[in-house]
């Protein structure tokens, strides 16, 4: 006879919760050593060893500063984050269907929208927004950028949580009226708003992220923010994550 009728949804809850213990676990040997890392140092996990049907990546970040984090994917698009510092607590990040139709994920993003050409943001849109979001924020990055940080392109945030698309062409201006509210930050030239990818010449396919994060919160924030602080004001405010990735080299 064989027995089954085990929901799904609890197994894959509890092959989490294991993975999260035997992670923290693990950590403990390098927290205790962290004083010869500095901080943000970073170990990422092996899926190797995943329970069939259950594409798991861990990440562990050791921060002498704000303690231990533990990062779990699931093929399903689920996030469970677990801060050492909140006593263990456990929090799961969804997912959002991040799309342009002007390129497809991974793809070339067109000239019209890079340094090369017009310079104008590409338009783009969303789904699977969960319930209980306030706002939402966006920023886009170059991590190929020969510099020490990702190069910011963008940074906009206070999204109205009913906002399901970003329209072509948002002006350079720190308060927008399409979408109504919305304020834009500081890229990495220093200007406000959007600035088109424009790597150096032969330095190969540059990958720039457009992700997106629903907060569960209306925050007061000023216009004008940089990648930096943004993320630091939204860090415990996070519900689900979304990512689109466009290319370009020159």
């Amino acid at each position: 006879m064989r027995y089954c009728c085990v929901d799904n949804f609890i197994v894959r809850f509890w092959i989490i919760a294991g993975i999260v213990t035997l992670s923290l676990l693990g950590c403990e040997k390098d927290t205790s050593q962290s004083n010869s890392q500095t901080n943000g140092s970073s170990m990422t996990t092996p899926d190797s060893n995943s329970p069939k049907g259950v594409n798991v990546k861990g990440k562990v970040r050791v921060n002498r500063a704000v303690g231990v984090d533990v990062d779990v994917d699931v093929e399903n698009g689920v996030r469970v984050n677990v801060d050492t510092d909140t006593g263990g607590a456990m929090k799961v990040i969804g997912k959002i269907n991040v799309q342009s139709s002007a390129f497809e994920n991974g793809q070339r993003i067109p000239t019209r929208f890079t340094g090369e050409g017009e310079n104008i943001s590409p338009p783009l849109s969303w789904s699977d927004v969960p319930e209980g979001t306030k706002e939402l924020a966006l920023i886009v990055d170059d991590p190929d950028a020969p510099l020490a940080e990702p190069f910011v392109h963008w940074v906009i945030y206070k999204i109205p949580a009913n906002v399901r698309e970003l329209k072509q062409d948002i002006p350079d201006m720190p308060t927008l009226s399409s979408p109504n509210g919305a304020l834009q930050g500081k890229n990495s030239s220093g200007g406000i708003g959007y600035i088109g990818p424009m790597p150096p010449k032969s330095h190969g396919v540059h990958h720039y992220h457009f992700k997106l994060y629903a907060l569960d919160e209306s925050l007061d924030l000023d216009p004008g923010m940089d990648k930096k602080s943004l993320l630091a004001a939204i860090k415990d405010h996070v519900l689900a994550e979304g990512e689109l990735i466009g290319t370009y080299q020159r």
